[in-house]
């Protein structure tokens, strides 16, 4: 018997998208489904645009702060928390507007509002007027977009691809971020070196605009699928009672959460972990660098390719203990060869965790509450530097060494607990999936699942009333 065109389905299954209904998956199944799908091509094409240049921006905007602008380790983390700011802030009345609006279109104009900023800077530089509050003011605005990029991003894929193929969307697109996460940051390094930081922020420019027009050419617009038009801060509200309610959400919501702001100390503090305990330059912190982004993208990889609910359940929960015990063995590695092996492990690790807990939270969430629970997240990325300060203060008080100890120990401590203390996380259901999206309900008595502590994901389009 023949199967189907794949590419064909992909083209009926975004037509079903756009009229209300999720796409059929393709009887195929391998690591590049989801880019079978015409509309999430071009968005995945978008997306790499788009990472590009924040990988770029990231380097760019560091060593024009540092080196050109003679500023301070200290004024580059204000920069860091200029951006972290807003996303915290904004992050959850961001994915309440992405439930009420076409993703597509906020998608287009948050990569818009970046490369105007991009370009702001850029002419800045080249006209010599550049100061440091201009650049922390950028960042300011940056955060800002975030807020709003995050949540529709995320809670549009699901709309492009539908849930059969949500896992593998999410873990292409996180393959996409980390492949432009070893890629960027040389090509940054290099045209800095070669024509200036100026250059760096025109490429910006153009790569947002190219993501901009990819996304345009995606045909379905992300149709809103909240139902009500209510107060702003009653949507909010929702939201927040939504994940609170239904215990799956909630657990996923709390795996999430929790382990990402207590672990990621490690990454933002590697070039002080570099200088002082490695006694390394500024080689072999870019040469760390590299090495978590070609660790996460061989995670993203794992995950696209694995398609049993199982094996994926217990990847993420082994993969997050995993990356708090390969923070804890990198952290005590005697010198930059042999930290190598386990930073490679902490990059594998903590992408396949995190994209798993991401896919497994978009599915298990009702379609108009996806956008609110994904916000959850921006706001977690807005409180890193949260994490981030106790475990500086250690740093500076004990050592670099006995921090990242600490934080890799927290993440451990914390995946256990949550384990231990949230039964629906270890009593995850099957996803079932049929012509229409799979929703959660609260718990039933007639459905053993849910009455067994779980939320129990259904066919069709039933709703909590």
């Amino acid at each position: 018997m023949n199967s189907p065109n794949p590419s064909r389905e992909g083209l009926r299954n975004q037509d079903a998208s756009q009229n209300g209904a999720h796409p059929q998956a393709s009887p195929r199944s391998h690591a590049l489904a989801s880019l079978l799908i015409r509309d999430y091509r071009w968005f995945w094409i978008g997306s790499l645009a788009a990472f590009l240049a924040m990988n770029m921006q990231m380097v760019a905007r560091g060593w024009l702060i540092y080196k050109e602008l003679n500023g301070t380790a200290l004024d580059v983390g204000w920069t860091m928390v200029a951006m972290a700011l807003p996303m915290a802030v904004l992050g959850l009345p961001g994915g309440a507007i992405s439930d009420r609006v076409f993703k597509r279109d906020v998608v287009a104009m948050a990569l818009g509002a970046s490369a105007i900023f991009s370009l702001v800077i850029s002419v800045l530089i080249h006209t010599g007027a550049i100061q440091f509050w201009q650049v922390l003011l950028s960042g300011f605005f940056n955060g800002m977009v975030f807020a709003f990029l995050g949540p529709a991003r995320m809670s549009f894929i699901p709309q492009l691809v539908g849930d059969r193929h949500l896992v593998n969307a999410v873990a292409l697109n996180q393959s996409g971020m980390n492949l432009t996460s070893i890629v960027a940051p040389v090509a940054a390094g290099f045209l800095i070196a070669r024509f200036g930081t100026a250059v760096v922020f025109d490429l910006m420019v153009v790569l947002y605009l190219l993501g901009v027009v990819a996304v345009l050419l995606v045909k379905d617009r992300g149709k809103p699928v909240s139902a009500t038009r209510r107060n702003i801060l009653r949507e909010i509200g929702d939201g927040l009672s939504y994940a609170r309610r239904e215990r799956v959400v909630l657990a996923l919501v709390v795996f999430s959460f929790v382990p990402m702001v207590l672990g990621f100390s490690y990454q933002l503090l590697m070039p002080v972990f570099v200088v002082d305990a490695l006694k390394a330059g500024s080689v072999s912190l870019g040469v760390f660098m590299t090495i978590i982004g070609a660790g996460a993208l061989t995670g993203s990889f794992v995950v696209a390719a694995v398609s049993n609910f199982r094996w994926q359940q217990r990847l993420m929960v082994g993969c997050a203990l995993g990356w708090g015990a390969s923070i804890v063995v990198f952290s005590l590695a005697p010198n930059a060869v042999i930290a190598a092996l386990p930073l490679v492990l902490t990059g594998l690790t903590g992408s396949v965790y995190m994209v798993l807990a991401n896919s497994f939270m978009q599915v298990y969430a009702l379609p108009e509450m996806r956008g609110r629970v994904t916000s959850i997240l921006m706001t977690a990325h807005g409180l890193m530097p949260v994490g981030l300060l106790p475990i500086s203060v250690l740093a500076d008080s004990i050592g670099v060494r006995q921090a990242f100890v600490g934080s890799g120990l927290l993440v451990v401590l914390a995946v256990a607990l949550i384990w231990a203390l949230m039964p629906a996380l270890r009593r995850l259901p099957a996803p079932a999936f049929g012509g229409s999206t799979m929703t959660s309900r609260g718990p039933s008595r007639s459905d053993p699942v849910s009455a067994a502590g779980t939320v129990s994901p259904t066919v069709g389009g039933a709703q909590d009333g």
